[in-house]
């Protein structure tokens, strides 16, 4: 990796003021090639790839899950339905917490 991919990535994640944190995980050998082969077309690193993937899926993820909230909710059972809201409720607090609303 050439110095100046490695500033690159340390200015995307925030490494130079110190506010991000190094992790590691699992994933599939499947989705590491696709990761790897995106690096390598646009002359990036892994983590540059795998930083965009993640903040470009947030609002999907988000959107995805109160789709199945609200799916799953019930006329007849009202204790599930107020589990359902109050999930609903923390949706919203969390994406006006993290202004999801600018993100892509």
């Amino acid at each position: 990796m050439t110095n100046n991919k490695i500033s690159n990535e340390k200015n995307l994640c925030g490494l130079i003021n110190g506010e991000a944190k190094k992790i590691s995980f699992y994933i599939d050998e499947g989705n590491l090639n696709m990761i790897d082969e995106l690096a390598k077309i646009f002359k990036t690193t892994r983590t540059m790839v795998l930083v965009s993937l993640i903040t470009h899926g947030y609002k999907r993820y988000l959107s995805s899950v109160r789709m199945q909230l609200l799916a799953i909710r019930n006329k007849d059972n009202a204790k599930k339905n107020l589990k359902v809201d109050k999930a609903l409720s923390l949706f919203d607090k969390f994406e006006k917490k993290w202004h999801m609303e600018s993100f892509p």
